[in-house]
């Protein structure tokens, strides 16, 4: 749990993100305005590989080559 708290403290913008797309999604969901729940558990798969990738990405440039 530390390590999840840890996590966030250093990246904030990941937490902004995360806890937006879920009331969004959650919102839209509740109104039944999107056409399948498939899709929008796609959707969030997608945005999260994403954002995965791209946290990579950052540490991958941010340290030196061994």
């Amino acid at each position: 749990m530390r390590g999840i708290i840890s996590f966030y403290r250093s990246n904030p913008i990941i937490l902004v993100v995360a806890v937006v797309l879920g009331l969004v999604l959650s919102v839209s969901a509740a109104a039944g305005s999107g056409s399948s729940a498939v899709l929008e558990v796609v959707a969030v798969g997608v945005i999260g590989l994403g954002l995965g990738l791209g946290i990579a990405y950052r540490r991958a440039r941010r340290e030196p080559d061994a």
